[in-house]
Protein backbone atom coordinates (compact mmCIF):
# COMPACT_ATOMS: atom_id res chain seq x y z
CA UNK A 1 0.00 0.00 0.00
CA UNK A 2 1.43 3.57 -0.87
CA UNK A 3 1.74 6.46 1.50
CA UNK A 4 -0.84 7.91 -1.29
CA UNK A 5 -3.56 5.17 -1.43
CA UNK A 6 -3.25 5.71 2.68
CA UNK A 7 -3.79 9.76 2.74
CA UNK A 8 -6.60 9.08 0.50
CA UNK A 9 -8.09 6.43 2.39
CA UNK A 10 -7.44 8.83 5.79
CA UNK A 11 -9.09 11.76 4.05
CA UNK A 12 -12.71 9.74 3.30
CA UNK A 13 -12.54 8.44 6.74
CA UNK A 14 -12.17 12.08 7.92
CA UNK A 15 -14.87 13.58 5.86
CA UNK A 16 -17.67 10.61 6.55
CA UNK A 17 -16.51 11.35 10.16
CA UNK A 18 -16.39 15.20 10.19
CA UNK A 19 -20.26 15.57 10.64
CA UNK A 20 -20.08 13.76 13.49
CA UNK A 21 -17.31 15.30 15.35
CA UNK A 22 -18.63 18.97 14.55
CA UNK A 23 -21.58 18.61 16.01
CA UNK A 24 -22.72 21.92 16.17
CA UNK A 25 -26.77 23.42 16.37
CA UNK A 26 -29.14 22.88 13.40
CA UNK A 27 -29.65 25.23 11.34
CA UNK A 28 -32.33 27.98 12.20
CA UNK A 29 -35.17 27.41 9.64
CA UNK A 30 -35.30 24.16 10.82
CA UNK A 31 -35.97 25.09 14.39
CA UNK A 32 -39.16 26.70 13.13
CA UNK A 33 -40.89 22.84 11.96
CA UNK A 34 -38.57 22.09 8.99
CA UNK A 35 -37.19 18.36 8.65
CA UNK A 36 -33.00 18.18 8.45
CA UNK A 37 -32.42 15.81 5.89
CA UNK A 38 -30.43 12.85 7.30
CA UNK A 39 -29.11 9.30 6.11
CA UNK A 40 -30.71 6.52 7.53
CA UNK A 41 -27.54 6.33 10.13
CA UNK A 42 -28.74 10.05 10.86
CA UNK A 43 -25.48 11.98 10.10
CA UNK A 44 -26.47 15.39 7.90
CA UNK A 45 -24.11 17.91 6.84
CA UNK A 46 -26.78 20.12 8.67
CA UNK A 47 -24.57 18.69 12.13
CA UNK A 48 -21.58 21.39 11.08
CA UNK A 49 -21.26 24.75 12.96
CA UNK A 50 -23.60 27.82 12.28
CA UNK A 51 -20.53 29.72 10.62
CA UNK A 52 -19.96 26.71 8.18
CA UNK A 53 -24.25 26.83 7.97
CA UNK A 54 -24.55 29.74 7.02
CA UNK A 55 -21.42 29.93 4.37
CA UNK A 56 -22.81 27.35 2.83
CA UNK A 57 -26.03 28.45 2.60
CA UNK A 58 -25.17 32.06 1.51
CA UNK A 59 -23.05 30.38 -1.51
CA UNK A 60 -25.83 28.36 -2.97
CA UNK A 61 -28.89 29.49 -1.55
CA UNK A 62 -31.38 27.45 1.09
CA UNK A 63 -32.79 24.95 -1.79
CA UNK A 64 -29.27 24.15 -3.24
CA UNK A 65 -27.74 23.73 -0.20
CA UNK A 66 -30.53 21.50 0.62
CA UNK A 67 -30.75 19.46 -2.82
CA UNK A 68 -25.98 18.99 -1.74
CA UNK A 69 -26.76 17.92 1.30
CA UNK A 70 -29.57 15.45 0.53
CA UNK A 71 -27.63 13.76 -1.98
CA UNK A 72 -24.26 14.43 0.12
CA UNK A 73 -26.58 12.00 2.74
CA UNK A 74 -27.76 9.19 -0.08
CA UNK A 75 -24.41 9.14 -0.85
CA UNK A 76 -23.25 8.35 2.61
CA UNK A 77 -26.20 5.56 2.50
CA UNK A 78 -25.27 4.11 -0.30
CA UNK A 79 -21.32 3.62 0.63
CA UNK A 80 -22.99 2.08 3.78
CA UNK A 81 -24.94 -0.52 1.93
CA UNK A 82 -27.95 1.16 3.31
CA UNK A 83 -31.51 1.69 1.44
CA UNK A 84 -31.11 5.61 -0.43
CA UNK A 85 -34.30 7.73 -0.25
CA UNK A 86 -35.28 9.54 -3.57
CA UNK A 87 -33.60 13.13 -3.94
CA UNK A 88 -36.21 15.86 -4.83
CA UNK A 89 -35.90 18.06 -7.46
CA UNK A 90 -34.65 22.01 -6.47
CA UNK A 91 -37.33 24.33 -8.61
CA UNK A 92 -35.26 27.18 -10.17
CA UNK A 93 -35.62 30.53 -8.02
CA UNK A 94 -38.53 32.92 -9.22
CA UNK A 95 -37.13 36.39 -10.72
CA UNK A 96 -38.35 39.65 -8.83
CA UNK A 97 -39.71 41.57 -11.69
CA UNK A 98 -37.76 45.04 -12.16
CA UNK A 99 -40.22 47.73 -11.09
CA UNK A 100 -41.16 49.74 -14.17
CA UNK A 101 -40.66 53.15 -14.13
CA UNK A 102 -43.92 55.64 -14.67
CA UNK A 103 -43.26 57.98 -17.20
CA UNK A 104 -42.96 61.43 -16.06
CA UNK A 105 -45.43 63.81 -18.02
CA UNK A 106 -43.13 66.62 -19.38
CA UNK A 107 -44.15 70.05 -20.91
CA UNK A 108 -42.02 70.22 -24.28
CA UNK A 109 -41.95 73.48 -26.81
CA UNK A 110 -42.50 73.11 -30.63
CA UNK A 111 -41.01 76.25 -32.37
CA UNK A 112 -42.53 77.08 -35.61
CA UNK A 113 -39.71 78.79 -37.38
CA UNK A 114 -38.97 79.22 -41.27
CA UNK A 115 -42.46 77.77 -42.31
CA UNK A 116 -41.69 74.86 -40.61
CA UNK A 117 -42.20 72.92 -36.95
CA UNK A 118 -38.97 71.87 -35.49
CA UNK A 119 -38.69 69.55 -34.41
CA UNK A 120 -40.79 67.40 -37.08
CA UNK A 121 -41.10 64.57 -35.06
CA UNK A 122 -41.44 64.43 -31.17
CA UNK A 123 -41.57 62.09 -28.65
CA UNK A 124 -43.04 62.22 -25.57
CA UNK A 125 -44.39 60.34 -22.81
CA UNK A 126 -48.38 59.85 -22.16
CA UNK A 127 -49.58 63.22 -20.15
CA UNK A 128 -47.00 65.55 -21.32
CA UNK A 129 -47.72 68.46 -23.02
CA UNK A 130 -46.73 70.04 -26.02
CA UNK A 131 -46.40 74.31 -26.46
CA UNK A 132 -46.32 75.63 -29.80
CA UNK A 133 -44.49 78.71 -30.50
CA UNK A 134 -44.48 80.94 -33.22
CA UNK A 135 -41.15 82.42 -34.03
CA UNK A 136 -42.68 83.02 -37.59
CA UNK A 137 -43.69 86.69 -38.54
CA UNK A 138 -47.06 85.18 -40.24
CA UNK A 139 -49.45 83.64 -38.51
CA UNK A 140 -49.79 79.77 -38.09
CA UNK A 141 -51.84 76.96 -36.80
CA UNK A 142 -50.81 73.36 -34.56
CA UNK A 143 -54.06 71.57 -36.04
CA UNK A 144 -54.49 67.85 -35.19
CA UNK A 145 -57.19 65.07 -35.18
CA UNK A 146 -58.28 65.98 -31.52
CA UNK A 147 -56.94 69.98 -31.26
CA UNK A 148 -56.55 73.64 -32.89
CA UNK A 149 -54.13 76.16 -31.74
CA UNK A 150 -56.63 78.88 -33.29
CA UNK A 151 -54.26 81.24 -34.89
CA UNK A 152 -50.43 81.93 -33.23
CA UNK A 153 -49.55 85.14 -33.81
CA UNK A 154 -45.20 86.12 -33.16
CA UNK A 155 -44.43 84.91 -29.82
CA UNK A 156 -47.54 83.57 -29.39
CA UNK A 157 -47.54 79.87 -27.70
CA UNK A 158 -50.58 77.42 -27.23
CA UNK A 159 -50.03 73.78 -25.36
CA UNK A 160 -52.21 70.60 -25.63
CA UNK A 161 -51.44 67.47 -23.25
CA UNK A 162 -51.39 63.92 -24.81
CA UNK A 163 -52.93 61.24 -22.76
CA UNK A 164 -53.31 58.47 -25.04
CA UNK A 165 -50.53 56.50 -26.61
CA UNK A 166 -50.34 56.59 -30.46
CA UNK A 167 -48.80 58.25 -33.12
CA UNK A 168 -50.51 61.77 -34.28
CA UNK A 169 -49.81 63.82 -37.57
CA UNK A 170 -50.68 67.64 -37.81
CA UNK A 171 -50.27 70.64 -39.64
CA UNK A 172 -50.72 74.23 -40.16
CA UNK A 173 -54.50 75.09 -41.39
CA UNK A 174 -52.76 77.64 -43.45
CA UNK A 175 -50.00 76.29 -44.41
CA UNK A 176 -50.60 72.99 -45.16
CA UNK A 177 -46.94 71.67 -46.72
CA UNK A 178 -46.23 72.24 -42.85
CA UNK A 179 -46.37 68.67 -41.25
CA UNK A 180 -45.34 67.46 -37.93
CA UNK A 181 -45.82 64.53 -36.06
CA UNK A 182 -46.32 63.75 -32.10
CA UNK A 183 -45.41 59.87 -30.84
CA UNK A 184 -46.65 59.66 -27.25
CA UNK A 185 -45.40 55.99 -25.11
Amino acid sequence: MSWRSTVAGLSLVVLLALPILMQGPIEPALAQGGAVPRAVDGRSLFDETLATQAMFIGTWGDAAATRWVTEHNAELARLQGQPVAAIPAVQPPVPTPLPTATPVPQRVTVEIRGLAFNPATITISRGSTIMWKNMDQVAHTATGPNFDSDLLQYSDAAGVAFGIPGRISYSCKIHPNMHGDIVVQ
